[in-house]
């Protein structure tokens, strides 16, 4: 009776992604490339506190699969960073299929820092605590068309857009609550235990771009 009144209690509390608001604003574009300064608001909406496993250090390529949790592997990878999505806006097609994954020469491999550090640590160590109301900004300087991932394993994802194009992109972030939430510890369950885990799907605003390779 006690583990069916706690899975109740964790299904109502994944069920927030309405509640969270993802905007972002352009400071400054740099070049045609895809290099911008960006500006991020996340605003809890709700009069609940509620925290949210964001990583907001890396970004990565957007993916048709974006949110199917039974390609990743949580324990090992439990990646949190938001994608960027792009679409054609002559052709209204998302060009997540060409996006690629290169990884580099692996036949002398480096000791990975991902190979030093438990999963908790890493799904902790990037939570953002939101009380009611609470809105909290962030600002990077990014290529939106390009993320490495060299934290984990030395490897990098790439948009390959058409050059001379008109796209919108946005963000997308992914949250997977029983996966995510039971990699962290008991002792660190306990320290966020009057907060509600956030589980669902967030995209950002459009921001409109036209994309030149030189």
């Amino acid at each position: 009776m006690k583990n069916i009144f706690f899975m109740f209690i964790l299904v109502l509390s994944c069920n927030l992604h309405s509640q969270i608001t993802l905007q972002i604003y352009v400071v400054e574009k740099i070049n045609s490339k895809g290099l911008f300064v960006l500006d991020f608001t996340l605003k809890n909406t709700t009069s609940e506190n509620i925290v949210i496993p964001m990583d907001t250090t890396k970004f990565r390529n957007y993916w048709a699969s974006e949110c199917d949790f039974s390609e990743w592997d949580l324990q090992k990878y439990p990646y949190l960073a938001m994608s960027v999505k792009f679409r054609d806006i002559k052709t209204g097609r998302d060009d997540f299929a060409n996006g690629g994954n290169i990884s580099l020469d692996l036949s002398n491999p480096p000791e990975l820092k991902a190979d030093k550090r438990r999963p908790n640590q890493y799904v902790y160590n990037h939570l953002i605590f939101l009380k009611p109301q609470e809105i909290i900004r962030f600002r990077k300087k990014m290529d939106i068309t390009y993320y490495e991932y060299e934290e984990f394993f030395p490897s990098f994802e790439y948009a390959f857009l058409q050059d001379n194009t008109d796209y919108e992109f946005s963000f997308v972030y992914c949250s997977e609550c029983a996966g995510t939430y039971n990699l962290l510890t008991n002792e660190e369950k306990e320290k966020i235990k009057n907060y509600k885990f956030f589980n669902g799907v967030l995209e950002s605003n459009k921001i409109l771009f036209h994309y030149r390779s030189h």
